[in-house]
Parts: structure tokens; C-alpha cells; sequence
């Protein structure tokens, strides 16, 4: 690999930058907004992103300034959001490839996901159905133009909810899209990891790229979106329960409706996940007993069943439990034997228990 530029801290000139810093955001490249913003365009950008990464990172550059930069050694493990240290892994990626970002976009990730409106650029794509950006200034909204930025691979693909839902579905299905595999197992069990081993400033644990966050009871795996110009966006799922949820906004990040959705999805996505997946549930007698199997094919946080009877003129009550299996994704087979009956006609259910209670 040999790239046109070097990044190294002046602070540190000495002290390596890797490919893992700048995907934890410990890299020490800092976004230096007073640079970053009037670089914003309507329309896609006229400036190509190793252009912008050059001029931002070589002395002399004229996007260049130890401001680009935190005043600490990517060693330190310090965290700090840095948009600029993310787009230059898009660049690494052009490097590796030997094609553009985009290019390699498209044909490893758009194309095999089904993602066929989905693009970095306004560039072929139906503007007409792009939703407006708004900003929200002296108490009323004012329509932004279709913008574009040198540092595209951070803010701006468009897309749909079908289309990114493909995207996020292949990390819950384990990296497999309509059976073909996109990425190992193992990469994703990789980057939805704790890479620091300590929560960041904002009690958030820093995966590769994806970030993990505590919300009402639960950790999400996932990620927010917001461009101050019109856009605020979310992306998040748990892996454990095997659910998720996404929504896109054409107003300002700070919008008070942004918690609110989020909270009314997470609500809806949790009441109406599936936690055990029942194959079959019979009854036998054997003897004087009564012998029930039932077998289920998936479990999500099960922690035991409850073993419910009642007889013609009663209710069901509790005779039992048995414990569940947690979280699988293997089928799993259970039994119970009802010993305490008589000659008389039983009814039976089950009670499904999560870890939640």
C-alpha cells in the first residue's frame, strides 16, 4: 500500500496511526469545523475525496492546521468523534481496491444487498424522490438544498427504508442476505465488540465502526446519523432479542420528535418480537401419567416455561416449570411428566418466562 500522503499527528510525529484508532474514533484526527463547513456544497461536491484528505493532512495543504489534530498520542486510547479519521479509512479502501469508494460500494455492498436507489451521490439518482432537508431557525422551517461535502462516506448516502433494512438485516441474519454470504460471521462477532474496554464520554462502548448504547433496559448495537443542514437518523438493533429498527428525518438533529420516535419504535420492535419460536406441543398418557413434549426452534432470552392445567370445571393453574435455553438459534426439545392426575379430561398450556420477567 502506498498511499499519496502520510497522516501523522504533529504533536506525535513518531507514534503510528492504525487502521483499528480510526475505527474506535481514538485516532486523535480532529474535525476541525471551521475548515469542514464552508465546504459544504448544493449539489454533489466538485472536490474528490483523496483531493480534500491531501490538502487536510499535508503541511502546506490548504486545508491543512495542527488544529486537524488533538493535542494527545493515538496511543492514549482517548476517544473523540472524528468524521475526517473515518473518511480516511474510505480512502484506505480505494487504495486496497484500486476503485473509487463508491465503486466499491456498489459492486460489494448496493449490488449484492438489492440496494439499487441507494448512492453516495445525487448523481443517477431520481432527485424527485429525495426527501427536502430542513433547518429550523427563529421558529420555522426553512427548506435546504440536495448538499454534498468532500467527506461523503460520513454523511451522505441515500437511501430507502427497504433498501437500508437489507443492510441491517445481514448483520442480524450473521452476514448472510437471502442466503449468500456478504460477510463472515466472525467479522461481524468482531465489530460489534467492546474494542477499549472501557464506555467512552458518553457511557457508550465503541465497537469497529458501530457503537453500542444502554436504552431503556436493553444495549442496541447500531448508530445515529445528523447533518445540522436537514437530516437526523437512526439505525439500531439487539442481537440478542433479534430485533432492530431504523427511521430517517429531513429536519435538524436536535429536533425534539428525534427521542420520541426513537422510543415509540423500540417500544413497538420489543412488544412484538417473537421470543420463542413453538414447533410442536403434544400430550401422551403413559401409565397414570401424563407425558407432554415440545420442541421450538428458535429462543431469544428464554428463561423457562410454566406448565399451566386446568380440568373441565376449573381454571388453569401452575403445576410446574421447566428452564429454558436462553438464546439459540438450534432447535431444542422439552418434556414435563403430570404425575398428580386422576381418570378426567386435562387441558394443558405454556407459559413463556423471558429473563425480563
Amino acid at each position: 500500500l502506498q498511499p499519496e500522503f502520510q497522516v501523522f499527528n504533529p504533536y506525535y510525529p513518531n507514534d503510528t496511526i492504525t487502521f483499528k484508532m480510526l475505527m474506535t474514533h481514538t485516532s486523535s484526527i480532529k474535525d476541525n469545523w471551521n475548515i469542514l463547513i464552508p465546504l459544504v456544497t448544493c449539489d454533489d461536491s466538485p472536490i474528490p475525496l483523496d483531493s480534500f484528505l491531501v490538502n487536510y493532512f499535508t503541511p502546506g495543504g490548504i486545508y491543512y492546521s495542527p488544529l486537524n489534530f488533538n493535542n494527545y498520542s493515538p496511543y492514549g486510547n482517548y476517544y473523540n468523534y472524528s468524521n475526517s479519521g473515518a473518511c480516511v479509512l474510505a480512502y484506505l479502501i480505494e487504495k486496497l481496491s484500486g476503485m473509487p469508494f463508491d465503486q466499491y460500494c456498489r459492486e460489494n455492498i448496493f449490488d449484492p444487498l438489492d440496494m439499487d436507489e441507494t448512492s453516495w451521490f445525487l448523481e443517477g439518482l431520481d432527485t424527485s424522490k429525495i426527501a427536502t432537508p430542513y433547518d429550523w431557525i427563529a421558529n420555522q422551517y426553512y427548506a435546504n438544498c440536495q448538499q454534498g461535502w468532500p467527506l461523503y462516506p460520513i454523511a451522505f448516502l441515500r437511501t430507502n427504508k427497504i433498501e437500508l433494512s437489507n443492510f441491517l438485516s445481514t448483520y442480524m441474519n450473521h452476514g448472510t442476505y437471502n442466503g449468500t454470504a456478504i460477510l463472515d460471521s466472525a467479522t461481524i462477532s468482531i465489530m460489534l465488540s467492546d474494542q477499549m474496554g472501557h464506555p467512552d464520554p458518553y457511557g457508550d462502548y465503541q465497537g469497529l465502526i458501530w457503537y453500542k448504547t444502554f436504552y431503556d433496559g436493553r444495549w442496541l448495537w447500531g448508530h445515529t446519523g445528523g447533518w445540522t443542514y436537514g437530516t437526523a437518523t437512526a439505525m439500531f438493533h439487539v442481537p440478542e432479542e433479534d430485533w432492530g429498527f431504523m427511521f430517517f428525518m429531513n429536519t435538524y438533529p436536535d429536533a425534539p420528535a428525534f427521542w420520541g420516535i426513537f422510543q415509540a419504535l423500540s417500544d413497538y420492535a420489543i412488544e412484538w418480537q417473537i421470543p420463542v419460536e413453538l414447533t410442536s406441543f403434544r400430550a401422551s398418557v403413559q401409565s397414570n401419567y401424563v407425558v407432554l413434549n415440545w420442541s421450538t426452534a428458535t429462543e431469544t432470552n428464554n428463561m423457562r416455561f410454566e406448565i399451566e392445567r386446568r380440568n373441565e370445571n376449573s381454571d388453569f393453574v401452575l403445576i410446574g416449570f421447566v428452564e429454558g435455553k436462553g438464546t439459540t438459534t438450534e432447535q431444542q426439545e422439552y418434556s414435563y411428566v403430570d404425575r398428580n392426575v386422576t381418570t378426567g379430561k386435562y387441558y394443558y398450556r405454556l407459559k413463556q418466562i423471558d429473563f425480563n420477567g
